[in-house]
C-alpha cells in the first residue's frame, strides 16, 4: 500500500444490531440483516478500501462511492479485537510521500493546558506506567523491576544528544510530537479519552522516547522548524518519526514546519516506513467477562537494544541464555519480561506471555 492507499477495518464483537446502530458504523450494517448479524454474539469484520486517503468520515466516503465495503464473518482480522468498534487504517511510503499527504493548516494554540493530556497512566494494570514501559523498552541492557515498578540495572543512550546514563532519573520521556504541538495541530478537537491515548501511546515506539532531561527541555514544544537534535546522525530518523506520529494521529502541519521537514528529508535516504493509525474504540453495552483480568502487554524492545552473550530469542528485551543448564526465575535477575515462542526454560508458568512475574 502506498501513501495514497489506506485500508480501514471495523471489528465488532458481542453486540446486537440495535447497539450497532448507535455506532459510527451502524449505517453500514443496516444492509446486512439476517440471522448472523442478529445473533447476540455475532462476530464479523467490515473492511473499507479506498485509493485515496480517507478522512475520519468513512461513511461519507462509502456513500459517495469513493470507498468500497466488504463484510466478512469471523475474519482473522477480528482476532483479539475488544468489544465494540475499532477503526484502524495504515499507510506505507517514504517520509517525504507521507508528509505530502498531511493537511497544511495554521496552528491554533488557544486553550492549551498540559493537564488536558492525562499522561503516564498504567493502561494494562501491570503496575508499570507508560514512563516505566518506555524506560524498560529502550534500555540497552536488561533491567530489574522491583516493587512499585522500581527500575534498576539498565543503561540508556539519549538519541537526541548522545548522552549515556545508567540512572533512569536522568531521563525524560519525550513526546516526539509535543503535547502542545499536538493541541495546535488538531488535538484541541479531541475528547479527553483520545488525548490520554495519545499521551500514553506505547503501540508505536516512534511516539515516545527516553532522552536526556537537558535535550528534552531544550526542545520544549518546538517543531522541526524551531528545534532539531544536536546528534546529526539522528536527524533523518527524528524527522521521519515526527512525520509518522502526525500521520498516525491525523495531525496537521503548518507551512514553516512542513518546509523544515522537507528540507531535512531532502538529504535523507528514501526508505519506506509503515504507519498504522491510532485505534479509536467506541464503547458498547457489552461488559467484559467477570473475573477475567487483562494480560499485561509490555512495550516491545526497540531494535537498537544490544544483546549480551548468547541470548535466546524467546525472551526479547532481556538476555537469557538457552539451556543447558535449565534455569528458573531464581537463577536470573530479570522480572516481568516478554516471552515469545517455545519458552525453553519454562519461565512463563501461566503462559500469559510474561516471564518471572514475581
Amino acid at each position: 500500500m502506498d501513501a495514497r492507499s489506506r485500508r480501514h477495518h471495523v471489528s465488532m464483537k458481542g453486540i446486537t444490531p440495535a447497539a450497532a446502530t448507535t455506532l459510527v458504523v451502524g449505517a453500514l450494517l443496516s444492509g446486512f440483516a439476517g440471522p448472523t448479524v442478529a445473533a447476540q454474539e455475532a462476530r464479523f469484520c467490515v473492511t473499507v478500501r479506498s485509493d485515496q486517503p480517507i478522512e475520519r468520515d468513512v461513511l461519507a466516503a462509502i456513500e459517495s462511492g469513493e470507498a468500497t465495503i466488504i463484510l466478512v464473518e469471523e475474519a482473522a482480522a477480528c482476532a483479539g479485537a475488544p468489544a465494540g468498534a475499532v477503526l484502524e487504517g495504515s499507510a506505507t511510503g517514504t517520509p517525504t510521500e507521507l508528509v505530502a499527504a498531511l493537511r497544511i493548516e495554521p496552528e491554533s494554540p488557544a486553550g492549551y493546558d498540559r493537564d488536558l493530556f492525562r499522561h503516564w497512566v498504567d493502561a494494562d494494570g501491570d503496575g508499570c506506567d507508560a514512563r516505566d514501559e518506555v524506560l524498560m523498552g529502550e534500555s540497552l541492557t536488561s533491567v530489574n523491576v522491583g516493587a512499585g515498578c522500581a527500575i534498576g540495572g539498565g543503561s540508556w543512550r539519549s538519541a537526541y544528544d548522545g548522552t549515556e546514563t545508567s540512572d533512569p532519573s536522568d531521563l525524560d520521556i519525550d513526546h516526539v510530537v509535543p503535547l502542545a504541538e499536538a493541541w495546535r495541530s488538531g488535538a484541541a478537537d479531541w475528547d479527553d479519552q483520545t488525548r490520554e491515548a495519545f499521551a500514553n501511546d506505547l503501540a508505536d515506539d516512534r511516539v515516545l522516547r527516553a532522552v536526556s532531561a537537558g535535550s528534552n527541555r531544550s526542545k520544549s514544544d518546538q517543531d522541526p522548524a524551531e528545534w532539531l537534535p544536536s546528534e546529526d546522525a539522528f536527524l533523518c530518523e527524528y524527522v521521519a518519526d515526527w512525520v509518522a506520529v502526525k500521520v498516525r494521529w491525523d495531525l496537521a502541519t503548518d507551512p514553516g514546519e512542513r518546509a523544515a521537514i522537507e528540507d531535512v528529508l531532502a538529504g535523507c535516504p528514501a526508505e519506506e516506513i509503515t504507519v498504522t493509525d491510532a485505534v479509536f474504540s467506541i464503547e458498547t453495552a457489552s461488559a467484559p467477562e467477570e473475573g477475567v483480568e487483562p494480560a499485561p502487554t509490555p512495550r516491545p524492545a526497540k531494535q537498537n537494544q544490544k544483546p549480551r552473550g548468547d541470548c535466546h530469542p524467546s525472551y526479547p528485551g532481556v538476555c537469557i541464555e538457552p539451556p543447558p543448564p535449565d534455569l528458573d526465575c531464581a537463577d536470573i535477575p530479570e522480572r516481568r519480561f516478554q516471552v515469545r515462542g517455545p519458552d525453553p526454560h519454562r519461565l512463563d508458568g501461566d503462559a500469559d506471555g510474561i516471564g518471572c512475574e514475581s
